[in-house]
């Protein structure tokens, strides 16, 4: 993304981190990719949706057919429109390229109080069915439409009809040359009038055989300056739309202020509530112990009381090392079955997990530590880090076991579960002949 010239930015320094947020805004749902974006940013999603359900009310359909009507009132389209009809004010004169079956005319004229409408399309067939549209609501008389290639577009046209804002949404996408369109489209704003355009996200619209351009933030964000254009205003519509409002001039935008007002609240109930709440800090080697399960092929194992970080001898006694000797096989029965050694705890009513830290002696002689949760002696949950396969850059690395977290290098197997468990182990599966030495140093009980 290129730098934007300094006199293109806003005058107001509120415009400039707002309108810098929204180029973030669209960068990052681009990056995320559709499914991703729809489960993070479900609450503000589903804030949109709502209210524009709650104001949306079909226009008269006139000739245009079921399928095309079914189209315009999909959940996405139905908040586009409440959208747009926030950048709009009572008795404003509108210029509209692009204007598909008048749909979104049909509800800027019902609904956003305009007092003039224009609109224009390169297809002759969008036209008639927007002059029926239009007809069938009501509006023929304060609206007209036309047949007019994008490029073709002057500042007499829009002085013609006085309008006070140019929109143009769902169209430069479709067009060969996006960056002259928009051009053409700055150079027709009379000093005064705004240019809201919309443009799809990066993921979302590729499959329509119509667009035959594709953008991203950078993009978008680039085609601008060279227009001429200052924008007042960028946000993410749908999770499927870029939404820019512009202009030629650098002063503060009072409809980028009334945007702003008018953005849907994400009630509080919508926001994340995290599976737990809290890890409770328990010094290691005043837990609950109960037998091992996991003690097999050693010699001499011993769980004794350690330093809680490191082998500074001034620091209290607080973590528990674990020591045994291998006595795994080399020839005949039994022959490279690993040898096992750890501690196991009670665990807590309740409990939904636990975060440890842990440091290894020597992680070349280690094949797995495993935590395994367990209830009355069978197995619920089992978790597994391999550092021969990856290691954390600490020497004595913090895992955490939790609802909803898969974990990096300590990694939940499938099916696993804590909830129910009565007991869980802590232990080393060693590799080869290697002797077992492992420290648990810190623990926290989560919930």
């Amino acid at each position: 993304m290129t730098q934007t010239a300094d006199h293109l930015l806003p005058d107001s320094p509120v415009e400039r981190t707002l309108v810098a947020r929204g180029w973030a805004d669209i960068d990052l749902v681009e990056r995320l990719g559709p499914a991703r974006t729809r489960r993070f940013r479900s609450a503000t999603l589903g804030a949109d949706v709502d209210r524009a359900r709650e104001w949306f009310r079909s226009p008269e359909p006139g000739t245009i057919p079921p399928g095309i009507v079914q189209m315009y009132e999909s959940e996405a389209n139905v908040t586009r429109y409440r959208r747009v009809l926030d950048f709009i004010g009572a008795g404003e004169r509108v210029f509209e390229v692009g204007i598909g079956h008048g749909f979104l005319a049909t509800m800027m004229l019902r609904d956003g109080g305009i007092e003039r409408y224009r609109g224009v399309d390169l297809s002759r067939y969008s036209v008639r069915k927007t002059t029926q549209t239009l007809e069938a609501n009501g509006f023929a008389d304060v609206a007209e439409v036309a047949e007019q290639d994008l490029y073709t577009v002057t500042r007499q046209d829009l002085e013609a009809v006085d309008a006070t804002l140019l929109v143009c949404c769902e169209v430069i996408e479709h067009v060969p040359e996006p960056e002259e369109a928009l051009a053409t489209l700055a150079r027709a704003l009379p000093e005064g009038t705004d240019l809201l355009f919309s443009i799809p996200l990066v993921g979302r619209l590729e499959g329509v055989w119509g667009h035959t351009q594709v953008f991203g933030a950078a993009r978008i964000h680039d085609m601008l300056a060279p227009a001429g254009l200052v924008a007042h205003h960028v946000e993410v519509l749908h999770d499927t739309w870029a939404v820019v409002l512009a202009s030629t001039s650098r002063a503060p935008s009072p409809r980028a202020a009334r945007v702003l007002e008018a953005t849907a609240p994400v009630e509080p109930e919508r926001f994340l509530e995290p599976p737990f709440r809290s890890m409770a800090n328990v010094v290691v080697k005043d837990l609950e112990r109960v037998e091992a399960q996991w003690v097999k092929r050693v010699a001499d194992p011993t769980v004794e009381p350690c330093p809680g970080t490191g082998d500074d001898p001034g620091l209290p006694l607080r973590g528990l090392r674990v020591r045994a000797g291998n006595e795994s096989p080399t020839r005949g029965p039994g022959k490279g079955w690993a040898a096992y050694a750890g501690v196991a705890f009670a665990v807590p009513e309740g409990t939904k997990g636990a975060r440890l830290e842990v440091h290894l002696e020597d992680p070349e002689a280690v094949r797995a530590l495993r935590v395994v949760w367990s209830r009355e002696g069978e197995a619920v949950g089992k978790w597994v880090w391999r550092p021969g396969e990856a290691r954390p850059r600490m020497d004595s690395p913090t895992f955490l076991i939790a609802p909803g977290r898969g974990g990096t290098y300590l990694r939940r197997v499938p099916g696993s579960r804590v909830e129910g468990a009565d007991a869980v182990e802590v232990f080393v599966e060693a590799e080869g002949t290697a002797d077992i030495d492992f420290r648990v140093l810190r623990w926290a009980w989560v919930s």
